[in-house]
């Protein structure tokens, strides 16, 4: 009788086996390879082409370099129409730390706005943004950097 248990159970145990679900196997084919890369130059340094009209200013400056025409120009508009509005987009280059370059673009929109202000424009007309190195790219060449150290004077209808 223990022959016939045992075969039982094994017959048991074959059937539930094979009654069990299976994952379908899947076969995938070989990927192929992937093409090669072609050799691409670095990209040339980015220098700013300001749309609007911008004083420069050099690493450190504490005065509004002479830039007379172009605020004696700007506040002759804002005296004329003292409804409109100047915002002061005051950049740096990227060297230093965020926290410096960003002090450093407040300075210098400071003494935009403080030149504008002695020719008879109202602080009211003028907004400040500062925005420090957040644009400007990391560049090498001295014209690069050059470029970024300005506040552009931008008129808003």
């Amino acid at each position: 009788m223990q022959p016939i248990r045992l075969t039982l159970l094994c017959l048991a145990a074959c059937l539930a086996a094979c009654a069990a679900p299976t994952a379908p196997t899947v076969v995938s084919a070989p990927r192929p390879p992937a093409p090669a890369r072609p050799s691409v130059p670095p990209p040339a340094e980015v220098v700013a082409t300001p749309q609007a009209p911008s004083v420069y200013f050099s690493p450190g400056d504490a005065e509004v370099p002479p830039a007379a025409p172009l605020l004696d120009q700007m506040a002759e508009e804002l005296r004329a129409d003292r409804l409109r509005r100047l915002v002061l987009h005051a950049h740096t280059d990227h060297l230093g730390s965020k926290e410096y370059c960003l002090a450093l673009s407040e300075k210098w929109a400071s003494l935009v706005e403080a030149a504008l202000v002695r020719r008879g424009v109202r602080g009211t007309q003028i907004l400040i943004r500062a925005r420090g190195r957040e644009l400007a790219p990391a560049c090498d060449s001295e014209a690069c950097r050059s470029s970024w150290r300005r506040v552009e004077l931008v008129l808003q209808p």
